[in-house]
């Protein structure tokens, strides 16, 4: 029984992403080669209180991301800032998120 409760509530904390773009950013930063600290250490350059941890909590949807740090990723990640958007699954992504909130 214990392990059912676990394993629901598991399975809704992945559904409860604080973000949607942690993914697609992830996907932007591998795509140029760039580690987390690779892209921690150009937020610093920058002038940015960020690190690699902190990059990976908004890749896993842990942590919200704000509107001026995907402003700043954009810059570094030399894309305009729609194509952080361009997430596939985005609708069923909302769906969840919506009905988890219910």
């Amino acid at each position: 029984m214990l392990s059912l409760l676990l394993n629901k509530s598991n399975s809704n904390n992945r559904d409860m992403s604080k973000n949607l773009v942690g993914t697609r950013i992830k996907e932007l930063r591998k795509a140029q080669g760039l580690t987390q600290v690779n892209l921690a250490t150009q937020f610093q350059l920058r002038g940015w209180d960020m690190s690699h941890q902190t990059i990976a909590k908004i890749e896993t949807g842990v942590k919200p991301v704000r509107d001026i740090e995907i402003v700043q990723l954009s810059l570094i990640l030399d894309v305009p800032v729609a194509e952080i958007f361009q997430i596939s699954d985005l609708q069923p992504r909302l769906q969840r998120y919506i009905a988890n909130k219910q």
